[in-house]
Parts: C-alpha cells; sequence; structure tokens
C-alpha cells in the first residue's frame, strides 16, 4: 500500500570485516532473497590469505578499548548527539563532479603545478571538506584539521587478496590542512583540501606506506584530538543496487550520520552516477553549510 514500506537494520562490528565486505555480504544476502539468476560471487572467509609478518592483530588488539567497543573517538561522538542535531542528505550530480575536476584543472593551471588525476571521490571529499570547513567558522584559523578516509589494499598486497575476501583489509589515510585555508572562499578551500587529499592516499598507497600500518591506531587517535572529519562507506558499494525483492531501496542511511564529523557517502539514490553524502550539524550549523554549499557550487560556475 501507498505510505509503507519495510525498513532492515544491519549493524556491523569492524572487528568482522570492514565496508566492502559488510556490503558485499549484504548485495550476497539480497540475491539470494530476490531469487537472482547469477549470483554473486559468495565471500571468502580465510585469515590465512594475509600474511602479517609485523603482528599487526596484537598491535591493534592493544590500541582498542578492552571492553570490545569502538574507538574511543567514535564512541564519544555518538553518545553526545544535542537535542537539536539535524542530518542531511546531499546529492552531488555528475555534472557537479565533472565542475569540481575542471575547477580543480584550473586552480593546478593558476598556481603552476601539476594537475593531479581526480576521480569522482576525490571531488567529493574535497567539496564536502572545504565546504564543511566554511561552516564550522572555528575561532583559530591557524589550526590544523584533518580527514580521515579507509584505502582498500586487496588488491595492492603481495599477493593480492581477492575482492571478495570478507575481513578487515584498510588502512587509514588521513590529510591535513590549516582550518583557515580550507575554508578560503572561491576555489581555494576547495583546491587547499583536494592537494591535502591528494598527498594523503599518494602517501598511504606509496612505497614503504606498510612500514607505517603499526602507527595506525595512534595516527586516528591523534587526529581526532585534534579535529577530524571521517569518511564512512564508498560509492562503489553501490548500496542502492541492493535488492531484496522488494524493489531498490528509497533511502539508505548510515546510522553514523548523527555522529559529529562523520561523513557518510554512498552512491547516488537515482542510478544517474553522483555521489550522496550524509552531513549532522545544530540546526544553525545545518543552515551555515547549506550557504557553504551553495556558495561553492556558485564559485565553480554551477547554478
Amino acid at each position: 500500500l501507498e505510505g509503507r514500506g519495510l525498513v532492515l537494520g544491519v549493524t556491523v562490528h569492524h572487528s568482522a570485516g570492514d565496508g566492502a565486505s559488510s556490503t558485499h555480504f549484504l548485495h550476497t544476502w539480497a540475491a539470494i532473497c530476490n531469487g537472482a539468476v547469477e549470483m554473486p560471487q559468495p565471500p571468502i572467509i580465510d585469515r590465512t590469505l594475509i600474511a602479517d609478518p609485523r603482528g599487526l592483530y596484537d598491535i591493534y588488539s592493544k590500541g582498542m578499548p578492552s571492553d570490545g567497543s569502538e574507538i574511543e573517538f567514535v564512541t564519544s561522538r555518538m553518545s553526545s548527539v544535542p537535542d537539536d542535531q539535524l542530518v542531511a542528505t546531499f546529492t552531488l550530480t555528475q555534472e557537479l563532479l565533472t565542475a569540481i575536476k575542471d575547477a580543480l584543472a584550473g586552480e593546478a593551471t593558476r598556481h603552476g603545478v601539476p594537475s593531479r588525476r581526480c576521480s569522482s571521490m576525490l571531488a567529493t571529499y574535497s567539496f564536502i571538506w572545504s565546504c564543511y570547513c566554511r561552516a564550522k567558522k572555528e575561532q583559530n584559523q591557524t589550526n590544523t584539521t584533518h580527514l580521515l578516509f579507509s584505502v582498500d589494499h586487496r588488491a595492492r598486497l603481495k599477493p593480492p587478496v581477492p575482492a571478495k575476501y570478507f575481513g578487515n583489509c584498510c588502512s587509514p589515510a588521513i590529510a591535513s590542512a590549516r582550518h583557515g585555508e580550507l575554508a578560503a572562499a572561491g576555489t581555494g578551500g576547495l583546491f587547499t583540501a583536494f592537494t591535502a587529499i591528494a598527498s594523503a592516499l599518494e602517501e598511504e598507497v606509496g612505497e614503504g606506506s606498510q612500514e607505517r600500518w603499526d602507527g595506525g591506531i595512534e595516527r586516528v587517535k591523534e587526529a581526532a584530538k585534534a579535529g577530524m572529519v571521517f569518511v564512512v562507506g564508498s560509492p562503489k558499494f553501490r548500496v542502492y543496487d541492493i535488492d531484496f525483492g522488494f524493489g531498490r531501496p528509497m533511502k539508505v542511511v548510515a546510522m553514523s550520520a548523527t555522529a559529529t564529523g562523520s561523513m557518510p557517502v554512498a552512491d547516488a539514490r537515482d542510478g544517474g552516477g553522483g555521489v550522496e553524502v550524509a552531513l549532522s550539524f545544530p540546526a544553525d550549523g545545518m543552515e551555515n553549510f547549506q550557504r557553504s554549499f551553495a556558495e561553492a557550487m556558485h564559485a565553480i560556475g554551477m547554478q
């Protein structure tokens, strides 16, 4: 009947698997339910596929809370949500993503530096991070702030791990920049954000990056103390293609969206190749972000 539907909630602890693992599990589960003719490749559960000569399991275990809860910065942010906190979803269409990439290429030319490859994900992170910092209006503009996003190493390990490996195979990439430079008007803040994010990605996938994995938890904790936005999910997970037999989902929501500083991302629900981003602010902060978003679109030639 019109106005009725089914809500499905799923809780996943990251000790079991990362986002790629959990969403592939959902795709497989949904395919079984809807009687799909062509089934997805089943999840591969085999911890022996990943060599651990540095003892990362023990290092990470010691760095986590002894009661089995999530890392401190997540727990504190989730438990201190103000009563007037709002959550809104912003969609970056393919047209907007193309305009962001063109603006970044133009800024690179203006600065006389080589233009770096900009994927839709990096364009999204850069645009939203700069808008977020402009909306926050920090008093001390020289403070360094951070954006954290995960890098999937399945295809980068030697030997590579199967794409459908069920477990954790991610490391944190942490971009850093001064708040005032990120919040700069026009396309200056956007370019600062992209430069920091692209550098963080290159550092995380570059030669010798695995030598720093044992300090991953400490780096995340330090970034959280200084101020951080952290990305949740990925457009690559195709969450709107998860059909249990009732049709495509009307809305997919990451509950961590209520956490201050959380930035859940997903493929756009209209299937047009855009990216959805959820953000949480108090009412006045949400107005600031909406205004910053509109101003940033105007700065890159979008009305």
